[in-house]
């Protein structure tokens, strides 16, 4: 576990999956309101992978290759999951350092993602 001045620091996943046959795109109403749209159900699933960065660091690191494989395959089988990604950090340093630095943990992963298992970055 890694740890920057006794606080641990991470990246939250989630995926997102629309479970029933794949709906079609969203139309509007036409009865009562035509300003009501229909949308598919989404149902959100919660999945943690704490990712753990080094103290003040964005470098994703080998160790959660495994996780990352798991997220990713899951991601290729079933194309219409979406990803969602946070990053955290600890409380040390101003809001808007710590708002870029996580930023830049929620884009490491989804670069490694992309560059190691072909996930496209809009998903």
């Amino acid at each position: 576990m890694l740890r920057g001045n006794d606080e641990e620091v991470g990246i939250h996943l989630s995926l997102n999956r629309v479970f029933g046959p794949k709906a079609a795109p969203a139309r509007a109403v036409t009865a009562p309101n035509p300003m009501i749209a229909v949308l598919p159900k989404v149902r959100t699933i919660t999945i943690s992978l704490n990712v753990k960065f080094e103290f003040n660091k964005d470098v994703v690191l080998a160790v959660y290759s495994e996780e990352l494989a798991t997220i990713a395959s899951a991601m290729m089988e079933q194309d219409h999951i979406d990803l969602v990604l946070q990053g955290h950090t600890d409380s040390m340093g101003t809001v808007e350092y710590n708002r870029g630095l996580s930023e830049r943990r929620a884009q490491a992963v989804k670069r490694r993602l992309s560059a190691d298992y072909g996930i496209p970055g809009n998903r």
